[in-house]
């Protein structure tokens, strides 16, 4: 899955991650993982990355482990209101 040329995603989507790290809150994911399953995961976004002519959101898992995703894996992101 990760061999697959990056697909630029809607600005849309983009401003949201952008919004929930400027405002400190979690996202509700659901995405692609690297064996290319179909996983929801809640995380703590810290920043947006380009590598390698690619998009990255860089955050902090549910176990508090760091971690990367290229941003076309994820099928939905939403901000959670609590």
């Amino acid at each position: 899955m990760s061999d697959t040329p990056y697909q630029p995603i809607a600005c849309s989507d983009y401003d949201t991650y952008e919004i929930a790290i400027m405002q400190g809150r979690e996202l509700q994911l659901i995405l692609h993982d690297k064996s290319g399953a179909k996983t929801r995961q809640r995380v703590k976004p810290l920043k947006l990355q380009i590598r390698d002519k690619a998009e990255y959101l860089q955050y902090i898992d549910q176990q508090h482990q760091p971690s990367e995703i290229r941003l076309d894996r994820i099928l939905l992101a939403e901000i959670i209101n609590e």
